[in-house]
């Protein structure tokens, strides 16, 4: 994992990198997270046969008090057929979704985890969640060493949560709800504000949305651009230091990749730092 910081040492300070194969964005499902209302309201239609896996990511601290995150899963079931001669046969999303399972993904050395993106397989011999690096669609589920991608970590709530996937839900009524449906969540508790873990105040809270943003997107077509639209904003040492103490490692080495192409060299002490130290936590 941390390999390229040598090198990323050697290049700060030099002429800037020009990146000619920017990446394309994954299409993975939308995992919310974060103070402010949820956006990208999906479309009503899906033109699928199978329930579109939902998620909500809820931020916390595991038992060892590292944060750490909590996915939500549910199927979002269809309402209604319709036939479209243009579009062919397209399904009528409902109204609500019904979350009856979850995740914890815990952080180590006060640091919070990486992303792996999902999958939910509804029809196969062995349903379940897994990471969606190890299995692929044909003409039915094919797994790579199924127990190494399957998400082992799975719960059932003991009572199912309901939220609109149509309607404006903040972070603060995703928690209030979970706590009332599940008080008692083995491993996990839940903060009711993202910043609580996060601390940004005075100067600092200015950045508090686009960084909560930013660790909370499950595509990292999108965490890598809103961690570039903050490197754009020249924020303080104060936040960068923020980063490093409680960033994953994937943000951790995101974050110098990107300064590295700008020729900043405001991190190189705490590259050369880490370069030279024992990670435990990675």
């Amino acid at each position: 994992m941390w390999k390229f910081i040598k090198h990323l040492i050697k290049t700060m300070g030099e002429e800037q990198v020009s990146d000619s194969n920017p990446s394309k964005p994954e299409n993975n499902q939308m995992i919310k997270g974060g103070p402010s209302e949820k956006t990208n309201i999906p479309k009503r239609y899906w033109k699928k046969e199978y329930n579109p896996l939902r998620q909500i990511l809820i931020w916390g601290w595991d038992e060892n008090n590292n944060p750490s995150f909590m996915v939500l899963y549910g199927l979002h079931e269809f309402e209604q057929r319709k036939n479209s001669l243009r579009d062919g046969l397209i399904y009528t999303l409902r109204d609500y979704v019904t979350y009856n399972s979850y995740a914890v993904f815990k952080g180590s050395g006060g640091h919070l985890p990486s992303f792996k993106p999902f999958k939910m397989v509804e029809s196969s011999k062995e349903p379940g969640i897994y990471f969606k690096k190890g299995i692929e669609f044909t003409w039915n589920w094919n797994f790579d060493n199924i127990n190494k991608y399957n998400v082992s970590n799975k719960s059932n709530l003991e009572k199912n949560s309901n939220f609109s996937k149509f309607d404006s839900v903040t972070y603060s009524l995703y928690v209030s709800e979970l706590m009332k449906h599940a008080p008692d969540l083995s491993g996990f508790k839940p903060a009711k504000d993202p910043n609580e873990i996060l601390k940004l105040e005075g100067p600092l809270a200015q950045f508090s949305e686009l960084i909560i943003k930013m660790m909370s997107d499950e595509r990292i077509y999108t965490r890598k651009k809103l961690l570039s639209a903050l490197i754009d904003k020249n924020p303080s040492r104060e936040i960068y230091s923020k980063l490093l103490d409680i960033g994953s490692s994937e943000l951790i080495c995101g974050l110098f990749l990107e300064l590295a192409k700008r020729s900043n060299p405001i991190l190189k002490d705490e590259a050369i730092q880490i370069n030279d130290s024992d990670i435990s936590w990675a």
